[in-house]
């Protein structure tokens, strides 16, 4: 069966070739010729030229039959669980729009506010010196919230200095976030040198990209004659999603 790239799916399940041909004969292949999902097969017979994104399933140790894993929506080539990559994924695109910052100029990138809902609830973080304090219902996924703040940097800071737009266009082109709206315009602000823009506060949604490819995975029927490693849908629905109010100072 030929597929195309892997980096061309957003969301991969891994079968046994045992499991691939049970489902060739109880006819159950809606799910090997999905045009969102890559269906890995293992073991893997010719790993002599293998795609660079089965190479860094296989480097992290995430071949593991009856696995769903999501694509990062902000490299293609990249792939994780859905339970870390709810948490993983949204940290990537921090880091990406700081280093964006960070090529126009910017002397800081501050956090001020992360705002979390989920369908468990809602909380609002509010910077407080140093620390965040929390106001609303907090019976959000708190496993998830951790992992976030814990990888997220409060305050960024920089020397500054002359925009660099072909090193921020590549930034957003590589990450596939040329369409984001306050990026973009951030970026057409630092332009004009007439009137130049010192400092803008807005909000990033870290979940956006991330929650698409989770709904794909999401979306999977999978055969019943297929056992998977954990209820991954019920994880999906515990998704929390984030928006940080960040300051940007140049």
């Amino acid at each position: 069966m030929l597929l195309p790239p892997p980096s061309s799916r957003r969301a991969m399940l891994i079968l046994s070739e045992h499991d691939i041909e049970r489902c060739e004969i109880e006819g159950e292949t809606k799910i090997l010729y999905d045009d969102e999902v890559y269906v890995l097969q293992l073991p893997i017979h010719d790993t002599a030229e293998l795609p660079l994104a089965i190479q860094n399933i296989i480097d992290s140790n995430l071949d593991r039959t009856g696995t769903i894993l999501v694509q990062n929506p902000y490299n293609t080539e990249s792939y994780d669980t859905y339970e870390d990559a709810a948490a993983t994924f949204p940290l990537h695109k921090y880091m990406l729009f700081s280093h964006f910052c960070q090529a126009l100029g910017a002397t800081e990138v501050k956090i001020e506010q992360i705002d979390i809902s989920s369908e468990k609830g809602s909380a609002k973080y509010s910077l407080q010196g140093e620390r965040f304090g929390a106001k609303g219902d907090i019976s959000v996924n708190q496993d998830h919230f951790e992992k976030i703040r814990s990888g997220l940097m409060l305050n960024d800071t920089f020397k500054g200095g002359n925009p660099d737009f072909l090193t921020a266009d590549k930034v957003l082109r590589k990450a596939k976030l040329l369409a984001d709206p306050n990026m973009r315009t951030l970026l057409e602000a630092r332009k004009i040198n007439s009137n130049p823009i010192l400092g803008r506060t807005l909000t990033v949604d870290l979940t956006k990209e991330t929650k698409n490819n989770l709904a794909i995975a999401a979306s999977i029927g999978i055969p019943k004659i297929i056992k998977m490693k954990a209820d991954y849908k019920k994880s999906i629905d515990e998704i929390n999603e984030y928006k940080l109010t960040v300051r940007v100072t140049f």
